[in-house]
């Protein structure tokens, strides 16, 4: 019987090298399958070699890099240096004095004298001159509620003062029988500015028409003695002001007088020679609206208003 030739089989892809079988059904492997196995293992290698190649240029480019990044710290450091060295050279040299000085924000008081007292140092730079001195300088002056001391590039300062708020003046009692009456200009947190002399008041002017307009507190108790920048504390005084800040502009213009023996005893007198005993700075508003209404009510013949309890209120008038 004749012998069947055995069959090959297509190796599927990935598999190892296919056999070739000689008549007798040896295997035996091709020159190419050799060679095939060869070039495997030489690929290997060359695949480990270029891994290793790749390993050493990845260290040797991070090194490279940290190289990199420690010379600019290295160049931003001198950097800093060189500069912070400018600066403090450029702070203790007379570079840029102080030549002009300017005065803004006041209306009365003069800037010839806030200027004397800022009293900038000789030899004052822009970059030394001395703002927090100066400011406290400035706001020892009774008038002066606050100030900002700005420089100006190259040569300036700026004085930026925000005066007093002037609430009212204020009737003195004499210390004895042979003195006068001195009237103080006081401001709306109570600070004493100074005393009234003709348009004068302490370092500044008011127009006359304005000390007129003025709100005048009065009856106050003789233990009261004035010190300019010290904020007053008797209670009559004290409630008074606490009127005036509570009253809407309205009825702050309409006030001409405030007797304030004490915080109980606080009566008004309007400018339509209305009289209001008021009392104390409480339901502030709600008195308010009393005043309104009654005036409203009984124009040009009410002569006086009781609203100490809002609430409450009683009136006289003529007939």
């Amino acid at each position: 019987m004749r012998p069947t030739t055995p069959r090959v089989l297509d190796a599927p892809a990935g598999s190892a090298t296919p056999l070739d079988l000689d008549e007798e059904g040896t295997s035996r492997r091709s020159a190419g399958s050799r060679s095939g196995a060869g070039g495997s293992s030489r690929s290997g290698g060359a695949r480990r070699g270029s891994s290793s190649r790749r390993s050493s240029s990845a260290k040797k480019g991070g090194m490279r890099a940290r190289s990199s990044v420690g010379f600019k710290l290295l160049v931003s450091l001198a950097v800093a240096i060189v500069l912070s060295g400018g600066i403090i050279a450029l702070y203790f040299s007379p570079a840029f004095p102080i030549t002009n000085v300017t005065v803004a924000g006041n209306s009365k008081l003069q800037s010839g004298y806030v200027i004397k007292l800022a009293d900038v140092a000789e030899g004052s730079t822009f970059f030394r001159v001395d703002v927090e001195s100066i400011r406290a300088r400035l706001l020892t002056e009774p008038w002066i509620q606050d100030v900002s001391v700005e420089r100006g590039f190259p040569d300036t300062v700026v004085l930026r003062i925000t005066e007093q708020p002037i609430a009212a003046v204020v009737s003195i009692v004499p210390g004895t029988a042979n003195d006068s009456i001195q009237q103080w200009v006081i401001a709306m947190d109570g600070t004493w500015i100074a005393m009234v002399e003709d348009d004068v008041v302490g370092h500044a002017r008011i127009n006359a028409e304005e000390l007129v307009r003025l709100t005048k507190i009065r009856d106050i108790s003789a233990a009261v003695r004035p010190v300019p920048g010290m904020i007053e504390t008797d209670e009559g005084i004290s409630n008074a002001l606490a009127l005036l800040r509570g009253f809407s502009p309205e009825m702050r213009g309409m006030v001409s007088v405030i007797a304030a023996p004490d915080a109980v005893r606080t009566n008004l007198t309007l400018s339509n020679n209305v009289g209001v005993a008021f009392g104390a700075a409480e339901d502030i508003e709600a008195k308010e609206r009393a005043i309104a209404t009654l005036l409203a009510e009984h124009e040009g013949t009410i002569t006086f208003i009781n609203v100490r309890v809002a609430d409450h209120a009683t009136y006289r008038a003529t007939e």
